[in-house]
């Protein structure tokens, strides 16, 4: 929040003083030249000032925007099956943020769903789900640029992905996003490699990585995650699956369902994510937080992400992120 200022007439930081116009004035008509800061087709010199700036049109330099600005570009490949094969879905989103230097960008994406955040490896949060980013100052105004034709291939297949107006969270964020226009699992194969580009907004973006392997042999305390039905409370959760590359993270994410009391009040959802070295392949998740029962869901993720150089300087970056998960609905005993 910026501080309370006294109620003062600002002058333009453009804008030339009498003194200095009568001076610019008598040092242009010793030497026929223009005056500095005046500009137009016609100017004067009149024996006195007023003269001078009645018969005179000025005109001063515009304002120029000196505000440095920010690019930081998110792309997003999320796909999502249940454990047991029957459902699948998946979702390509891309969003260019464009903000003032001095504004956290990280926390912006987290307010519009884009962020994310976890643990180091090996450790774990315990709380609600998702809180949210706080609100933007008044006088932090970002938008998601508009970056023309934002195409995604992968395995010699193109999509363009579909603009669509930023929803309304705040008035001091706008802008386009970008998804692919379906959430069907197909077109978005894991172990493929994926080329987003977009030319829009003077990006001449191209960015290519290849996604990783979908999980598979994942185990819940030695069963196998499709017939997992109950999980026990009294005993951290014990899990284990096929590794993929090094470098990439396999976080878990349990959740309980929201409940309601007898008064019909829906109580807090409780949330646990632990993050692991994906080469290690197993990784133990605390589970007292959920010793109250009910049902929830069990969510296993691969997680891999590649940055790029939005444009040139180190303060425009972006991140792909491949975000894989496996998931079952379980009660909590």
């Amino acid at each position: 929040m910026h501080p309370p200022h006294t109620a003062t007439a600002a002058r333009p930081s453009n804008a030339l003083s009498a003194g200095t116009l009568s001076k610019r004035a008598a040092r242009a008509r010793e030497h026929g030249t223009r005056p500095h800061g005046v500009r137009g087709g016609a100017w004067c010199v009149g024996g006195s000032l007023g003269l001078f700036l009645m018969g005179c049109g000025i005109e001063t330099d515009p304002p120029v925007d000196t505000e440095v600005r920010t690019t930081h570009a998110v792309v997003t490949i999320e796909r999502s099956e249940s454990a047991d094969g029957s459902s699948s879905k998946a979702e390509a989103l891309a969003g260019f943020l464009e903000v003032p230097a001095l504004v956290d960008a990280h926390s912006v994406l987290q307010l519009v769903g884009l962020g994310l955040d976890l643990p180091e490896p090996g450790s774990c949060t315990l709380g609600a789900a998702r809180a949210t980013a706080g609100p933007l100052t008044e006088t932090a105004n970002v938008e998601f640029v508009d970056a023309g034709a934002v195409e995604l291939e992968v395995s010699g297949a193109r999509e363009r992905l579909a603009p669509y107006a930023f929803p309304t969270v705040t008035d001091s964020i706008s802008g386009v996003l970008y998804t692919s226009r379906d959430r069907a699992a197909d077109p978005l194969p894991s172990g493929s490699r994926y080329t987003l580009t977009a030319a829009g907004s003077g990006l001449g973006l191209r960015v290519s990585h290849d996604a990783p392997h979908a999980l598979s042999g994942v185990t819940v305390n030695g069963t196998p995650l499709a017939e997992v039905a109950g999980v026990g409370t009294s005993n951290p959760l014990d899990l284990t699956w096929d590794v993929d590359a090094p470098g990439d993270i396999v976080y878990v994410e349990l959740t309980a369902s929201s409940a309601q009391s007898a008064a019909q009040v829906p109580s807090p959802s409780r949330r646990v994510i632990c993050s692991f070295a994906d080469e290690l392949g197993a990784g133990s998740v605390p589970t007292e937080a959920f010793a109250a029962g009910g049902t929830g869901r069990v969510s296993v993720h691969r997680l891999r992400t590649h940055e790029f150089d939005v444009l040139q300087g180190d303060s425009s970056r972006g991140v792909l992120r491949f975000d894989f998960a496996v998931t079952a609905n379980v009660s909590f005993e």
